[in-house]
């Protein structure tokens, strides 16, 4: 386990390891595990800088909401968002995720204003990467709150980024939400 084998010199990228673990053993469904690993990375304390703070308290509040335990993972979210907030360098990687993750408490407006943020940003400055993952997500919100012309249409623009920036597993991700979409219109399969 390299966390285990940095955690005494360098505690930052321990915690950043682990909160990534946890991160990855969300999107496998492993919740179980992805608790566990967010809360050891939590463990390390105070005393990480502010990057490794945020990502270990997304990690462990976006946890905690999928485990149900709303009002303390949203205690968390918070944190990362000053966090975020405070650390103010274009952290739009994180902040989708954090987006996600209010979404996933049903905090829907709060969760659209941060998507829709990073979306102008950036599209007035010109930076096409951070587009389709916010693009995927506000499809999944917007697919959820009914509006599904909208969800389809962002699924499909953030398809097409994704494939012309070569970021292949969010354009799976954004192919999932447009099958999700064209199921729930009864399209036949192709």
């Amino acid at each position: 386990d390299e966390a285990e084998r940095v955690v005494h010199h360098d505690p930052n990228r321990a915690a950043w390891l682990l909160a990534d673990a946890a991160f990855l053993a969300v999107l496998d469904g492993e919740l179980r595990l992805a608790l566990e690993l967010a809360t050891r990375a939590r463990s390390l304390g105070t005393g990480l800088d502010g990057l490794a703070e945020l990502e270990v308290q997304q990690s462990l509040g976006g946890a905690l909401v999928l485990a149900g335990r709303i009002d303390e993972g949203l205690n968390h979210l918070e944190r990362a968002e000053q966090l975020l907030e405070h650390e103010n360098k274009g952290l739009d990687a994180m902040a989708w995720a954090l987006a996600q993750a209010y979404h996933w408490a049903e905090r829907y407006e709060h969760s659209r204003g941060m998507l829709s943020a990073i979306v102008d940003r950036a599209r007035r400055e010109g930076a096409v990467a951070a587009l389709p993952s916010a693009l995927a997500v506000m499809s999944w919100l917007d697919f959820r709150l009914g509006d599904w012309t909208l969800a389809y249409a962002e699924a499909s623009e953030s398809r097409s980024l994704a494939a012309a920036t070569g970021q292949r597993a969010l354009g799976a991700f954004s192919l999932m939400r447009l099958a999700e979409l064209e199921a729930a219109r009864g399209a036949a399969s192709e």
